[in-house]
């Protein structure tokens, strides 16, 4: 029992279609074609067409659902090509012979049927060359049906395992900013307990709410753009207790208005910025030679951009951005990945008393 699928039919149908119109445009009186013996004059070519067609297809999808999957695909270009010449040629065989039976039927005889072409053998000869024309080029077909599907499909696959990839590496990436922000946020508490325990309560619940919003709100690819500048404000709280008078702020975030609302950005992309610069800021005995000075801006085309400049400690050697190691490695790398070619522009200057980050971030479409 054939059991056909539900998309089978219309398939089916779609392949049809194109064959049929072939036949009749070819034993039509409008294109008059003569092939070899038979020709739309004297009404003989309707039936050859018809067959030739018939075993056109059958090289056209023998090659195309067959050989070129099972062996021209798999590397195997041996056998495809032997196999390939067994069947046109087998194909080209049957058809010849049934050329011939049909003209030895139609005309009484073979040499009758062969009328102006000489013997048997040169007749068979003349048939056999005509067919091969016809059915090679079936053969062709199926190549050029083929590939541009196979290239279509290989492209998806292609694309699908890059993005599963990239879904992956960035799962990682943000995996690894957590743990990096938790050392962070749990040593600024450590510095209030017992200076100021109610303090560092409070700071703890503050945190507390950082946590949750990585772990409840950031497991996705991208996020209210408000919701992100919370957080940060927040993280800028908890900070300013811990440095208290010992350093001076300047931090300024985009106007709160409606449209801020529909833009979307990838969450804890701008975090380890700020982290870096307060994990990072120098310990002058003058506070006012201690900053850390940000601004956050939204333009009218929907592009965030963010300066930020701290000072810096001279007597660490390591400059800030070697330092900051997997803060501000894995931003770099995240904001390549979400925000390729001309999506973003990231640039970092470190010097002996300063350290300067200025970021944008198209914020189109996300």
């Amino acid at each position: 029992m054939i059991v056909f699928k539900r998309n089978s039919i219309p398939k089916f149908l779609m392949h049809l279609l194109p064959w049929s119109i072939f036949v009749l445009l070819a034993s039509s009186e409008a294109v008059g074609l003569i092939w070899g013996f038979f020709s739309r004059a004297d009404g003989s070519i309707f039936f050859p067409v018809l067959y030739g067609t018939a075993l056109g297809a059958v090289i056209f999808y023998l090659n195309l659902y067959h050989l070129i999957p099972k062996f021209f695909s798999q590397n195997k270009k041996l056998k495809y090509w032997a196999y390939g010449f067994l069947l046109v040629l087998l194909v080209c065989l049957l058809e010849t012979v049934i050329d011939i039976s049909v003209l030895t039927y139609r005309h009484g005889s073979q040499e009758n049927g062969a009328e102006g072409q000489g013997d048997f053998w040169v007749s068979f000869v003349w048939v056999f060359a005509n067919t091969t024309v016809a059915n090679v080029a079936c053969w062709i077909f199926a190549f050029a049906y083929r590939f541009p599907k196979d290239w279509i499909e290989n492209e998806r696959q292609k694309n699908q395992l890059e993005k599963d990839k990239l879904r992956s590496e960035l799962g990682f990436l943000k995996a690894q900013i957590n743990p990096h922000f938790l050392f962070n946020g749990i040593n600024s508490i450590y510095h209030l307990i017992g200076a100021d325990n109610d303090l560092a309560k409070e700071t703890l619940l503050q945190f507390s709410g950082l946590l949750r919003y990585q772990l409840y709100e950031c497991n996705v690819s991208f996020i209210p753009l408000t919701k992100e500048l919370d957080y940060l404000k927040s993280y800028v709280k908890i900070e300013e207790v811990r440095k208290g008078e010992d350093a001076m702020f300047d931090i300024k975030f985009p106007d709160e208005d409606e449209k801020l609302k529909p833009l979307k950005i990838a969450p804890l992309l701008i975090s380890p910025f700020l982290e870096n610069s307060f994990k990072y800021l120098s310990h002058n005995s003058d506070s006012s030679k201690n900053y850390v000075r940000m601004q956050m801006m939204i333009d009218g085309e929907n592009k965030f951009r963010m300066v930020l400049v701290n000072s810096c400690d001279p007597k660490i050697k390591k400059k800030p951005e070697s330092n900051g190691g997997i803060g501000l490695v894995n931003v770099k790398r995240r904001l390549n990945l979400i925000y390729p070619d001309k999506k973003h522009e990231l640039e970092i200057v470190s010097s002996e008393h300063k350290f300067e980050v200025d970021l944008m971030i198209d914020l189109n479409e996300n």
